[in-house]
């Protein structure tokens, strides 16, 4: 039963249709909180490895970017492109810095 449920929420939301719009907003709130607190979890994680400062940086940029996107554009249905734009940037910047500045 709680199967169902769950596959007919889903399955709304990947078929772009689902019947109430409450439950439209609670879905995008709750996934743009949990990628919110994941990419606050990210930034803490990244800051505490041994690597060096560069890495470092660039690794939380690409949480703290991410984070942003979570919040603004799903969370608060925001229709910003910085969030996005700065994620991928970030990305690519981390190998950048991993070949320039080596292990």
């Amino acid at each position: 039963m709680l199967g169902d449920i769950i596959g007919e929420i889903f399955g709304g939301l990947l078929a772009g249709k689902l019947r109430s719009e409450r439950l439209q907003i609670y879905t995008r709130m709750f996934f743009g909180v949990i990628g919110t607190f994941l990419s606050i979890a990210g930034v803490v994680k990244t800051a505490t490895y041994a690597a060096g400062l560069p890495f470092r940086l660039a690794g939380m940029f690409l949480f703290v970017s991410l984070g942003c996107f979570c919040l603004f554009n799903i969370t608060l249905l925001r229709k910003w492109r910085w969030p996005g734009r700065f994620c991928l940037i970030s990305l690519p910047m981390l190998f950048v810095v991993r070949i320039v500045f080596g292990p």
